[in-house]
């Protein structure tokens, strides 16, 4: 489902290379939990936005599916972004003077292949299944930040997206919070057959996933 083939990041300095991912390649199974793991600035989140076409590799490839989202234009990488990735990051980034609902269905509006109806009925599906459905109508700042996190989580499922990626989703989170998020990707693996793949620093989370890298220095290592 995401396959990175010998990816590399790198920047022209002077007269030398530097290199943020160098020659990296993984490979996540459709419905698995793929972490990757890694010290800060190893070159977690440059992989995560190359893979999803937020950024373009040096050289190598990402594929999601059957389709390499390298080497479509960035209006074509934004389509294909909108419709087949879901993001979650530390920083929950929602619209503050807009409910958690209306959060929620940003994507989906702005894919706008459902009525009004429908996209309802599918934020209180995916929120009754993360236990969020009591603050639905409440504003991001009435709210904890698991609760959030969580919200989050039905944002990025809202179009059904074949994949979701993760960065550092738990870090701003207390140990019961990580706890209840991670549970809730585990839920939306179950119940959709989603593929997920997480950068964290939480080796706890580590007991969650089916796949383990670890980067370091811009080289991708698999440990299980």
């Amino acid at each position: 489902m995401i396959s990175v083939r010998n990816l590399s990041k790198y920047f022209q300095v002077e007269n030398n290379i530097r290199y943020i991912l160098n020659d990296v390649s993984l490979e996540i199974n459709e419905g698995e939990f793929g972490i990757i793991t890694g010290r800060s600035g190893a070159g977690k989140s440059t992989l995560l936005h190359l893979i999803a076409g937020l950024d373009t590799p040096s050289k190598g490839e990402c594929w999601i599916g059957e389709e390499s989202i390298s080497s479509f234009d960035e209006d074509k990488r934004a389509e294909f972004r909108l419709k087949n990735i879901g993001f979650v990051f530390q920083t929950f980034n929602f619209l503050s003077s807009l409910t958690i609902s209306e959060n929620i269905m940003i994507p989906k509006i702005l894919l706008n292949n459902d009525s009004t109806d429908q996209i309802n009925s599918k934020i209180v599906k995916i929120s009754n299944i993360l236990g969020i459905n009591h603050i639905l109508n409440q504003l991001p700042n009435e709210v904890s930040g698991g609760e959030l996190q969580r919200a989050c989580i039905a944002r990025a499922m809202i179009n059904h997206p074949a994949v979701i990626l993760a960065d550092e989703p738990t870090g701003n989170l207390d140990t019961e919070n990580r706890g209840v998020v991670v549970d809730s990707f585990n839920k939306m693996k179950g119940e959709f057959n989603v593929t997920i793949l997480m950068v964290t620093h939480d080796e706890e989370i580590e007991e969650n996933a089916d796949t383990i890298f670890h980067l370091n220095d811009g080289i991708i290592t698999k440990i299980r």
